[in-house]
């Protein structure tokens, strides 16, 4: 792992990139970060399947267990499938 060492004066910081430990989420676990924090998994996966997916993306340290891996592929499925269905519609009227 590299390392910066920055000399302020006579004072030396060593800037260390952050390491997080992975967290597991599973259906029942309360989201504590973001802007759906302290709503349940389930619940947002639900409701905003693509937030947590960008999670998985983008957040390094987010982790689903695979119940709730299953259930989000299912949900994202679904929200493919109506979005294509709703614009189906557009397209016959």
């Amino acid at each position: 792992m590299l390392c910066k060492v920055k000399t302020i004066k006579s004072l030396k910081l060593i800037i260390m990139p952050r390491i997080y430990s992975p967290t597991i989420y599973n259906i029942d676990s309360t989201i504590n970060f973001g802007k759906h924090s302290g709503r349940t998994l389930f619940d947002v996966i639900n409701t905003y399947p693509s937030y947590i997916q960008w999670c998985l993306d983008n957040v390094a340290w987010f982790r689903l267990d695979e119940k709730a891996l299953d259930i989000l592929d299912l949900q994202l499925l679904i929200y493919s499938e109506e979005s294509t269905f709703q614009f189906d519609l557009f397209l016959l009227n």
